[in-house]
């Protein structure tokens, strides 16, 4: 149960961001077929992990303080993953330096 707690804040954040980055758009370059399957914002398989872990608390399988540990260190290695490359800018104009050690 605590494996499919762990995979919660990921399930929760991914639409999140596809939302932020106007996934559908179809506009992402080499990378659009991986952001239109794995960035979805309407996607809600999230909710049937809370389900999940919900009644295994009610059930006495999981307890509340292991289970708030596990959700958190699990949404700041999302943070840390997201946070291990280098920012770059949106979309540079092309008369612009891209912020990513590069030109444009």
């Amino acid at each position: 149960v605590y494996t499919i707690l762990a995979l919660t804040p990921c399930a929760k954040l991914w639409p999140w961001l596809g939302q932020q980055i106007g996934s559908g758009t179809r506009d992402f370059g080499v990378y659009t077929t991986w952001v239109e399957e794995n960035l979805v914002p309407s996607s809600s398989g999230y909710l049937e992990y809370q389900d999940h872990v919900e009644w295994a608390y009610k059930a006495g399988i999981v307890s509340a303080d292991k289970a708030l540990q596990v959700f958190t260190q699990s949404f700041q290695n999302e943070v840390d993953f997201f946070n291990s490359v280098e920012r770059c800018q949106a979309r540079p104009r092309p008369d612009t330096e891209t912020n990513c050690g590069g030109e444009a």
